[in-house]
């Protein structure tokens, strides 16, 4: 909270606002519904603007599926997998969902392998074994 001497700001009129907002980033959608590069919204796929995605029965659905899958992850369980069932930005969060579960999964695995080793062996020395693009050398 502010102190009786903080200076308040004083405020702007939108118009002077307008003239110092920087004009680099042009809009997304230009006026005659074309698109241009700064659209950042989806890089992929053909349906971008599939009627699907704009049916909030539809949408609806599909968020709930993620939210399913992200309340099972965060309670531990990485067997949940999302499916993709239209080429639109669903699909693409399903993959990068499983994508990121699938690798989770792995790193726990590998956890557990351990834990084995040293516990049963009392093999302290034992390693993880890189999996994946990055353990052949791949950035």
């Amino acid at each position: 909270m502010a102190s009786p001497k903080t200076p308040q700001p004083k405020p702007r009129r939108a118009a002077a606002a307008a003239e110092e907002a920087p004009a680099a980033v042009a809009p997304a959608v230009l006026p005659d519904g074309t698109r241009t590069p700064n659209d950042l919204t989806r890089k992929r796929g053909s349906s971008r603007g599939s009627i699907d995605t704009q049916d909030p029965g539809y949408v609806n659905d599909q968020l709930n599926r993620v939210l399913y899958a992200l309340d099972a992850f965060k309670k531990g369980d990485v067997s949940v997998r999302l499916t993709k069932q239209n080429d639109d930005i669903f699909s693409e969060i399903a993959e990068a969902y499983n994508s990121m579960v699938a690798m989770i999964g792995g790193v726990g695995g590998e956890v557990s392998r351990i834990s084995k080793v040293a516990g049963v062996e009392g093999n302290l020395k034992a390693r993880a074994r890189p999996t994946g693009p990055r353990a052949s050398g791949a950035t």
